[in-house]
């Protein structure tokens, strides 16, 4: 079952992941929020381990990463998928994309305004907004879960298999640059990771019309 991904055509698949990751998101947003001791520990102790261990000649390497899982770049992916999706007649499949990337950046945004963590501070980062849920990890997150829905879902599209383990691969990479750059914290990528899990599942509970699509 897990193989042939039919996990993914199962409206009860969204339905456990959007409930336990903003279960989960929830929690952690109250512990930064509160700067609860254990978290802020955890995120100091990783910190340091990570830029103990990182090599500054593969910074440039980290920086092309998370590049991909920057605003632009993926405001320019989600024009052309649901321009793509609204050209076949696709309209669902175009609102979900528009909707979960549009919508996610909104979310991430006002959640770093109240939760007001700062992030670390790092001689080599370039970012200055707030640091709690990653973006980056968010957005990538949620456009993993869309395009697995989708790919998976729809029995016209081909390759389905390589497409959600490209998407997984990028989506790991993007998570592990924010903190080999020093951007962001241990707990803002998994935060993000529970934000984008969340989103993504809702938006594609809404807009579904059944248990199974294709």
């Amino acid at each position: 079952s897990l193989l042939n991904m039919n996990f993914l055509h199962k409206r009860l698949t969204y339905i456990c992941i959007s409930a336990l990751s903003l279960f989960l998101f929830v929690l952690l947003s109250y512990m930064m929020w509160i700067s609860y001791e254990p978290a802020h520990n955890l995120n100091q102790n990783f910190f340091l381990s990570t830029i103990d261990t990182n090599i500054s000649s593969y910074s440039t390497f980290w920086r092309i990463v998370t590049s991909f899982g920057g605003f632009v770049f993926l405001d320019v992916l989600t024009l052309f998928t649901s321009t793509y999706f609204f050209y076949k007649r696709n309209i669902v499949d175009a609102l979900i994309y528009a909707v979960g990337m549009s919508g996610g950046l909104v979310l991430v945004g006002a959640i770093k305004h109240v939760t007001a963590v700062d992030r670390p501070d790092y001689i080599h980062a370039i970012e200055e907004t707030f640091s709690f849920p990653s973006g980056h990890t968010a957005l990538s997150v949620i456009f993993l879960i869309v395009t697995g829905y989708l790919y998976a879902s729809n029995k016209t599209m081909q390759y389905k298999k390589v497409v959600l383990l490209l998407t997984l691969a990028a989506s790991l990479l993007i998570a592990i640059s924010r903190l080999m750059l020093g951007e962001h914290w241990i707990l803002d990528v998994v935060g993000g990771y529970l934000l984008g899990l969340f989103f993504a599942s809702s938006v594609i509970l809404f807009f579904s019309r059944g248990p199974a699509r294709g």
